[in-house]
Formats: C-alpha cells, sequence, structure tokens
C-alpha cells in the first residue's frame, strides 16, 4: 500500500479547523479525529491568517460550504504551487496560499507528530479498500497498477471530500478515509481527460441532457454555469460515478444514489457499460458509443 502522510495538508487542513471548519464530524464519530480537530482548533495564529482561512467559507455549495477555495487550498499544499484551473472570482483569496501554507506548517509542527501516529495506526484499516481499487483498476488497464496510485490522508477534511492530484503517471488521492469506489472514481478521471473534445462536441449540441440535470449540477458544484466547458464536466463526473461503482461491485442501489443527487442517466450509463465492459484501451471508443446511444 502506498501511502503519504504530507504535512502540508494538514497544515492547511488544521488551518481551517482553527477558522471554524467542522466538516470532519459527519457521518461516524471518530473520537481520536475529534481530540485533534480541538487541538487544531486551539492553535495559536495570527487574527489575519484565522480571517483568510475563514473566508475559505464561500457557501457557493449547499453540501460543501468550503468549495473551492478548501479544495484550491488542498491541492496547492500538496503541489507546492498553486493551481491552473483557477476561478478568477477568487483569485484574491488563493494568492495568498503560499503565505497560509508557510505559517501553518510552523504551527503544526508538533501537532504532525501526533497525526502522522494516527495514521500509522489507521492503515491496516485501509488496506483491503486499497487492495479491492487495485484490482479493479488492474482488471480495467490489464496491467500492474501498484505505482499508479498513492494515497494522501486528510482526516481533517470531510469523509465525503476527496481530492486528487496527477504527479507525473501517479494519480494522488487526498481524503479522510479509503474506497475502493473513491479510489477508482480518481483515476478514471485521468483515463477519461483524453475523450474531453469527443464530450466537448456532445455538450455543445445537446448539453448533459441523458447524464444530469443542471440545476444540480450547478448545486452540487461541478458546472459554474451553462458553459460547455461546465457541462463537460458535469458528463464526465457522471460517466466517472457510475463506472467506478461498477467496476467495484455496487449495483442498481449505489446508481441510485447518483440518480437521487441529479446524474439522471446513470442507470442507462450503468447498462450499456455492462453491456460492453471496455477496457482502458478501449475508452474512447466506448465514449462515443455510449454518446451515440444516449
Amino acid at each position: 500500500m502506498r501511502i503519504e502522510c504530507n504535512h502540508g495538508v494538514f497544515a492547511m487542513a488544521a488551518g481551517l479547523v482553527a477558522a471554524g471548519y467542522n466538516m470532519y464530524n459527519t457521518g461516524v464519530v471518530d473520537i481520536d479525529v475529534l481530540s485533534l480537530a480541538r487541538k487544531a482548533s486551539q492553535l495559536q495564529i495570527d487574527d489575519s491568517i484565522r480571517f483568510w482561512f475563514e473566508c475559505a467559507r464561500t457557501n457557493q455549495v449547499s453540501v460543501n460550504p468550503y468549495w473551492p477555495r478548501g479544495h484550491y487550498a488542498v491541492i496547492s499544499a500538496y503541489q507546492g504551487k498553486l493551481p491552473s484551473d483557477l476561478d478568477p472570482q477568487h483569485l484574491d483569496w488563493i494568492q495568498y496560499i503560499p503565505m497560509a501554507l508557510l505559517v501553518m506548517y510552523e504551527a503544526t509542527i508538533d501537532l504532525f507528530g501526533i497525526y502522522q501516529d494516527m495514521v500509522t495506526k489507521r492503515e491496516p484499516g485501509w488496506k483491503p479498500a486499497y487492495h479491492h481499487g487495485l484490482t479493479a483498476l488492474q482488471d480495467f488497464f490489464e496491467t500492474d497498477c501498484t505505482e499508479r496510485v498513492l494515497f494522501v490522508p486528510n482526516l481533517l477534511m470531510s469523509p465525503h471530500a476527496t481530492d486528487f492530484v496527477q504527479k507525473n503517471d501517479v494519480t494522488v488521492v487526498i481524503g479522510a478515509t479509503l474506497d475502493a469506489e473513491s479510489i477508482v472514481h480518481e483515476v478514471l478521471h485521468t483515463s477519461l481527460a483524453a475523450c474531453r473534445d469527443t464530450l466537448a462536441a456532445y455538450a455543445a449540441q445537446r448539453g448533459t441532457q441523458g447524464f444530469a440535470c443542471p440545476d444540480a449540477m450547478r448545486e452540487l458544484g461541478y458546472m459554474r454555469d451553462n458553459s460547455v466547458k461546465s457541462c463537460v464536466n458535469a458528463i464526465e463526473e457522471c460517466i466517472v460515478r457510475v463506472l467506478s461503482s461498477l467496476m467495484t461491485g455496487g449495483g442498481e442501489k449505489r446508481l441510485e444514489t447518483h440518480a437521487d443527487v441529479g446524474f439522471l442517466g446513470a442507470a442507462q450509463v450503468g447498462r450499456i457499460f455492462q453491456e460492453n465492459r471496455p477496457k482502458s484501451k478501449e475508452i474512447a471508443d466506448f465514449i462515443s458509443f455510449l454518446l451515440e446511444r444516449i
């Protein structure tokens, strides 16, 4: 199992918690995480830095009020640079990420040691899901994928929020917890990157028709507007959700959960995928075929 305990990612998460973030507390109560969060909330940091982290809460997306600034903070911390897909409306806030990271890195030196111990204790519990996801990927790519995935724990973040970074040929999955579907999901995004022009041609004619409800996609943060780029983002998310669910053993009930939140084409995409079961080398042809059938 490839796992990296990243101080920068932890530092930015701790800064968010110090400024009021508490979405780590959704789902099953985790006493160790609650204790760590309490320590993070008591960190002595400058009021201006605390205020900057408070401003990460945009309330643009109801299911994640910290979207997209929380995402930008975590991704930038891991990469050591600002992300390339910046939303211009957040630029005034984003430009201070390097300064905030430097401050929080220093402020969390002692706490990071406690965090590393927590991660080490949790590794055995993550292994079954990791290997389940890896097995599904190896079947899809028809090759050993051991070096293809790296997990970076982010225990102070919501268990429902997973980020990823592509680092050369490695997909870095950043999340509070690890499950097989999330691993496959994030890797599939990189596999479908080569199909975005094909998706764009479809979206220019039909928007998200056959895949997703635009209003729901804006609510969830997958669409900023009605542009072709936003439509492609929503269509790709629908496809990736369906494929990752089915590749890791999810059935009709799992597809229904995706449909319930706005990915209305989940069942049909799932049926077409099950009938064809493409491998990675066939994915471009499959996407073209899928778009013709929707």
